[in-house]
């Protein structure tokens, strides 16, 4: 073999090198951020102050609660048994913003629903029994998104649904609260969708963990009310 030879035969896998650096710069980037973030859902153990929860509600929601406060990494976790519900004593993270928001997390109930349109009252196509699955990802602007799995009767329900309403869209409500929105168009697979959080960056990371905590442990089997939070 010529030299000219062998140097067409490299040249081209030299060129593709080349191409692919900035993709794998990108795979690392977001694999670190990934990791980051899967670190900070799950929790380490938490070195902010002592705080005292007191929750009204049914003896079956305390498991689900127990769960989501080891998912947190809540700091010393204690329960203590009430006549109305538990008490939590446990350490919470150093950082205000998240801080606040652990009673809200603990005690949300975790409805989500999938409606035919962007209203509060539009038909209802799935719920969250028909999740079978949920994951925190990041998505292809590397922001954290939540994405759930439909049953293959509920994907299509859902598809029926979009293909008769071509041009309108399809929500998922997670108590009360849109967090997304999908317009019917042709040829979209409905068995995945993705909840997308809005806000800062801080707000869209804190709040896409909460989602992810509450979907894998809930829903709660009744309505569970923070009646104490301290100190």
């Amino acid at each position: 073999m010529s030299v000219e030879d062998l140097e067409k035969q490299i040249a081209p896998r030299t060129g593709c090198a080349v191409l692919a650096v900035p993709i794998v710069i990108a795979v690392v980037l977001v694999g670190g951020y990934g990791s980051f973030l899967i670190a900070g859902v799950r929790g380490r153990p938490a070195e902010g102050e002592v705080a005292h929860l007191s929750f009204v509600g049914c003896d079956e929601a305390r498991p689900l609660i127990e769960a989501r406060v080891g998912m947190m990494g809540l700091g010393d976790p204690v329960f203590t048994d009430t006549t109305e519900g538990f008490d939590l004593a446990a350490r919470l993270p150093d950082d205000p913003a998240s801080a606040a928001e652990i009673p809200a997390t603990l005690a949300a109930k975790g409805d989500l629903v999938v409606r035919g349109g962007s209203d509060a009252d539009d038909p209802i196509l799935a719920t969250r029994s028909d999740v079978t699955d949920s994951l925190m990802r990041l998505d292809y602007t590397v922001s954290p998104r939540v994405g759930i799995t439909l049953s293959p009767e509920a994907a299509a329900r859902v598809t029926a649904h979009a293909e008769a309403h071509s041009g309108a869209s399809t929500s998922v409500w997670l108590d009360g609260v849109r967090a997304a929105d999908r317009f019917n168009g042709p040829s979209m697979g409905w068995d995945r969708l993705d909840l997308g959080p809005s806000g800062d960056d801080a707000t869209v990371v804190r709040t896409a963990a909460a989602w992810a905590l509450v979907l894998e442990h809930g829903p709660l089997p009744c309505d569970v009310a923070v009646t104490r939070a301290t100190p």
